[in-house]
């Protein structure tokens, strides 16, 4: 029996003001929010091997740890998964 092991993370992406758009003549505004927005950018690798699998997750593990030191930074990791799927 064959397995494929999937990681999945997410990453704090900053993302552009949702009031900041163009008015019905085209004109944008001259301030800008002092808010940062921030979003989620999501991924996933796929790995045939296990050890290789958890060795990526167990070294996200540690860097998303990192990262609780400060609030949510941007590029930082976080909903760090891992899951396997039974091939043929």
């Amino acid at each position: 029996m064959k397995y494929l092991y999937i990681v999945s993370w997410a990453l704090t992406v900053e993302k552009e003001c949702p009031d900041f758009k163009a008015d019905k003549y085209g004109r944008y505004p001259s301030t800008h929010c002092l808010v940062l927005h921030l979003g989620k950018d999501e991924h996933q690798k796929v790995f045939n091997d296990r050890k290789e699998a958890f060795d990526f997750y167990t070294n996200g593990l540690s860097e998303a740890k990192d990262n609780e030191i400060h609030i949510m930074p941007i590029g930082g990791i976080f909903d760090l998964k891992i899951d396997s799927v039974k091939t043929n």
